[in-house]
């Protein structure tokens, strides 16, 4: 596979997920390019670039001693912070038209629209499963939809209130969006006694996404 991306690019999705065994041999092949195909006794030099992603904390995991330090560090060359579904709100409709159009052409399908209900269920729900469970959703929704418009019957999800109240002082006249983020954030903090993954659950996003955000506001925490 690594011989495969030569002179290319080599992406290993769910990084996270790979057992420590596996992690020393990719460091090795970082470290000094080179590969040895299962059975020979040479080693070949290999030039690609490698691309990680994974949905983990990857730092927590090395303070859980579950993912090499040497590894994180050899592979934290250049960090882009993808925020979660429910964070880009303005990008949630741009998808769901996509895979339904997408779903239309596989399968022969007339054009369907969203109705107003359906389009407001699918803001509101907090996509757990990412940008995976509303392409599923969605697929499903136009196989299953009997008419032209996607109802939010025909979609298999429910919203659930949540059961965290993080709210902040709006006694003044006017906030900015960027005030409010923060705001929010040191509001979850106090009520998480600083604990950054109790706060980040308070908010309803990842641990990797408030470090991001409290980075960006200069907020201090452990």
């Amino acid at each position: 596979l690594i011989e495969a991306a030569e002179d290319g690019t080599l992406f290993l999705d769910e990084i996270g997920e790979l057992p420590l065994a596996l992690q020393a041999k990719l460091l090795n092949v970082l470290e000094r390019r080179m590969v040895r195909r299962v059975g020979s006794t040479k080693e070949r030099p290999v030039a690609a670039r490698f691309i990680a992603a994974t949905n983990r904390d990857l730092q927590q995991m090395v303070l859980d001693g579950r993912f090499r330090s040497d590894l994180y560090y050899r592979l934290n060359v250049l960090n882009i912070v993808m925020p979660p579904l429910r964070e880009r709100g303005e990008d949630i409709m741009l998808l769901a038209r996509h895979f339904a159009s997408q779903t239309e052409r596989r399968y022969g399908l007339s054009p369907k629209r969203f109705s107003d209900e359906a389009v407001a269920l699918i803001n509101r729900y907090q996509w757990p499963g990412n940008v995976r469970e509303l392409k599923h959703q969605i697929s499903r929704a136009v196989l299953l939809s009997r008419e032209d418009v996607i109802t939010a019957q025909d979609l298999a999800i429910a919203v659930e209130p949540s059961t965290a109240r993080i709210s902040f002082d709006s006694s003044a006249t006017t906030v900015t969006l960027d005030q409010a983020e923060k705001m929010l954030i040191m509001n979850a903090l106090a009520q998480a006694n600083n604990n950054v993954s109790e706060a980040a659950r308070l908010l309803g996003i990842t641990r990797m996404a408030i470090r991001y955000r409290m980075d960006k506001h200069g907020i201090k925490g452990d």
